[in-house]
Order: C-alpha cells, then sequence, then structure tokens
C-alpha cells in the first residue's frame, strides 16, 4: 500500500532473500494482483567478522563500529575496500582484507602528487602522446561502461582506473635536472585529459582525492588547454602558408588536396584537445566535445 504496486529497485543483504523477500514477493503481488512488484533484487553479501564463518550481527555483538573504525581507516580507504569486492559475496573486514584498498588508496593520491609535481616543472612525460592518450581513455571508458553494466562489476571497473595510472607512471621521468625535459617540453594537455578522465570516475564512486592546491587545478587545466588549441592552430597556420609558398606555376601537385589534408588534420587535433568540427554545406560550426 505505502510503496505501490511495482518497484524498480529492492535491496537487502543475501541472508534475507528466503524466507523475509520470499513473503514480501508472494504478499505484495497477491495484493496488487499483479505477477512482478520488483524489477530488479540486489542482494549484498554479508561482511563478516575474520573467520568468515560469522557474520557481523548486533545480536551476535562482534560487530565493528563506524566510528571505531574510522580511528584507524580513513572513510575513503572504507569505501574503496568495498569498491574492489564484489558486492555480492561475503567478504571479511580485517587488516589482511584491507591492505589492497591501503595500496590502492596510496596509488591513487601518488598518482595526483605527481601530477602536481609535473605542474613545477619537477616530472616531465617526454613520451606521452596525446592521440594514444586519447585512446587509452576511449577504451577505458567503453571498458568502465561495459562492466558496470555487467551488475555493479566496481572491481573490475576500479581495475580499469590502476591500470590507467600505471600506464601514465610508466612515462614518468622523474629525475629532470635540464631545461630539455621540463614541463614546458611535455604535452600536458594529454596528461590533464588522463587526469580529468580518472577525477571524474573517483568522484562518481564516491572517492574524494583533493589535494592541497587542487582549487586552482581547473584554472590551470583551462589554461593548458587553450595554450594547446592556440599552439595547433598558428602550426595550422603555417602548414598551409609553406604550401603556398613553396607552389609555382609548374607544380603538379593538386594544391586543393594538400590544403583539404592539413584542414582535415588540424580539426583532428582540435577533436584531441575536446573541440568538435563539424564541416556543412554553409561552413563549419564547433563545439565542445563531452
Amino acid at each position: 500500500r505505502t510503496f505501490g504496486s511495482h518497484l524498480d529497485i529492492h535491496s537487502g543483504g543475501l541472508d534475507l532473500v528466503f524466507p523475509h523477500h520470499a513473503n514480501e514477493i508472494l504478499q505484495s503481488t497477491a495484493y496488487h494482483g499483479n505477477k512482478t512488484w520488483v524489477k530488479y533484487w540486489l542482494h549484498t553479501g554479508l561482511l563478516n567478522t575474520k573467520t568468515m564463518d560469522e557474520k557481523m550481527s548486533k545480536s551476535l555483538n562482534n560487530t565493528i563500529l563506524i566510528r571505531d573504525m574510522l580511528k584507524t581507516y580513513t572513510s575513503t580507504q572504507f569505501r574503496l575496500f568495498c569498491l574492489m569486492h564484489d558486492y555480492r559475496s561475503p567478504r571479511s573486514f580485517e587488516s589482511a582484507a584491507i591492505q589492497q584498498a591501503l595500496f590502492v588508496d596510496k596509488l591513487f593520491k601518488s598518482f595526483f602528487d605527481t601530477v602536481q609535481a609535473c605542474q613545477k616543472g619537477l616530472v616531465a612525460i617526454s613520451s606521452l602522446s596525446e592521440a594514444e592518450t586519447i585512446t587509452k581513455i576511449r577504451n577505458a571508458h567503453e571498458e568502465i561502461i561495459d562492466v558496470l553494466a555487467n551488475n555493479f562489476d566496481t572491481p573490475s571497473a576500479m581495475s580499469r582506473l590502476q591500470e590507467l595510472v600505471h600506464w601514465i607512471n610508466s612515462h614518468m621521468n622523474y629525475d629532470v635536472h635540464d631545461n630539455e625535459n621540463s614541463i614546458n617540453n611535455i604535452p600536458t594537455c594529454a596528461l590533464f585529459l588522463a587526469v580529468d578522465f580518472i577525477q571524474a570516475w573517483l568522484e562518481i564512486f564516491g572517492i574524494d582525492m583533493s589535494l592541497s592546491g587542487h582549487q586552482n587545478q581547473n584554472a590551470s587545466v583551462d589554461r593548458i588547454l587553450l595554450e594547446n588549441i592556440i599552439e595547433k592552430s598558428v602550426q595550422f597556420r603555417t602548414d598551409i602558408r609553406d604550401i603556398c609558398r613553396r607552389r609555382s606555376p609548374t607544380d603538379e601537385e593538386n594544391p586543393k588536396k594538400s590544403l583539404l589534408e592539413q584542414c582535415d588534420d588540424y580539426r583532428l587535433q582540435m577533436k584531441y584537445l575536446g573541440v568538435e568540427i563539424k564541416d556543412r554545406n554553409q561552413g563549419s560550426t564547433w563545439s565542445f566535445k563531452k
């Protein structure tokens, strides 16, 4: 009567499947006269004691209070612990079991610290390709969507984010002593596109990886993107001028083909930077790529 004749989602612990939820179905379908009262059931695994033989329960007097847990671990570490386990499977909350979550917490924090070091010119990423980074991000996004659509497989989703972090870390040069490897010579746009992607997914999962000085990071990213767009635009103009200047009346090369190829390449470079250009009959339009 209170919730109506149909529910989209009903959740509870695995120990409630029978008889509790079975009786709910019988009573509600009989009362409302329908065949399907709940569209999706989400049953979570039980949080057990160290031995995995006994669930945590007030009645068994073996619970760990949240305020006590937070004396040892942070809320972020506990969220990571939950995300890295299948929500349907039982899990044991003990020091050994949470070590993996602590490792991942450290991995992400170290990554964002390194990003800040890049902003200061202390770390270079001389071999990080914008095109390859875009491909990595796109593939990771599609894979995360797929695994989440497969019964909220958050462990696999977290693995994809970790793989992307490891890949970026493999391009880091932690020993920068000369100007040639300074921050001005690395493709920082590619780095911050990846940072935005990783941070966005962590925020969706409720993971806060805020760093000191992060308030200014969005402004820094905007400036870097603008500088890259200006750089690509100036290079495009230079390429067009070079094509025009090297042509002579005896040239057999088709000028239209060369110019159109440069235009297509410029459009692709803008797409990598988040600006999508579409050619239409009466001209071209642009929009920020989401």
